[in-house]
């Protein structure tokens, strides 16, 4: 499934989701069931062939389409700090979610069930994966330049540049329902 596929379902449920009445439950199995908190605000959703991630107030909701459930919700390390969200990034090595937020970064690991996150010291003004350099970490554009955030958190990041020029970029939720006009409402 494609990136832009995916990013279309996870719109789609965001849709779906979205807080209505309650109906009868009749038939559904135990795992067919989760509490969702308001999906009225998605702040990000990020996506590769097998998850798809979608970062809701306070929380991170989890499609695996190898399993064909979600997962979740995951909350974030400090409340609020997920609302704080502007895109998010699949981990080209682990799947893992880097989420890029004005001045840092969060990272959740959903096989250790394990948050990080970092400060760069400035503002964010663009945020990338290198396709060329997987196990590298997430770049940073700031103001004085481009800064590389590696996996373990909590460090400053450290001057780099990205080797390849095809960096993978966030896509907002803006940038999916203007790919798929039958989203807006």
């Amino acid at each position: 499934m494609t990136a832009r596929r995916w990013l279309a379902h996870a719109v789609a449920c965001t849709l779906l989701l979205a807080p209505r009445p309650l109906r009868a439950q009749r038939g559904w199995r135990p795992e067919d069931r989760t509490v969702i908190g308001s999906m009225l605000h998605v702040y990000a959703v990020a996506a590769d062939a097998q998850r798809l991630y979608v970062v809701t107030a306070g929380q991170v909701l989890i499609r695996d389409e190898l399993r064909r459930e979600w997962q979740g919700p995951f909350t974030g390390p400090q409340l609020g700090q997920v609302q704080e969200v502007r895109g998010g990034l699949v981990d080209l090595f682990d799947r893992s979610l880097w989420l890029v937020t004005g001045t840092g970064w969060l990272r959740y690991d959903p096989t250790l069930d394990l948050w990080e996150q970092g400060f760069a010291g400035a503002s964010i003004l663009g945020a990338g994966l290198d396709r060329n350099a997987p196990l590298d970490g997430l770049y940073l554009r700031t103001p004085s330049g481009w800064m590389l955030a590696q996996r373990g958190g909590g460090v400053l990041p450290a001057p780099a540049t990205p080797r390849g020029v095809d960096l993978l970029r966030p896509v907002t939720v803006a940038d999916a329902v203007q790919a798929n006009p039958q989203l807006q409402l």
